[in-house]
């Protein structure tokens, strides 16, 4: 298993949009890919920054950037 690192800056007091868009936007997305197994994201106290981790099946899996299925 394999898990990969986002690093996030927010502007402030946008947790709940970055938490929706994730929810109904990224998180779809990522099903498509082959390989995904799982993501969570963690929001700092003051909602400036946030770090997303996926999980995967293997190191190329979740390698392409283009949002197309694999």
């Amino acid at each position: 298993m394999i898990a990969r690192q986002v690093s996030m800056v927010l502007k402030a007091s946008c947790t709940a949009q970055i938490t929706r868009t994730i929810k109904n936007e990224v998180i779809p997305l990522l099903r498509k890919q082959k390989g995904f197994k799982d993501e969570t994201t963690f929001v700092v106290p003051d909602g400036t920054e946030a770090i997303g981790i996926t999980l995967w099946d293997h190191l190329s899996a979740g390698a392409g950037t283009s949002g197309e299925s694999s």
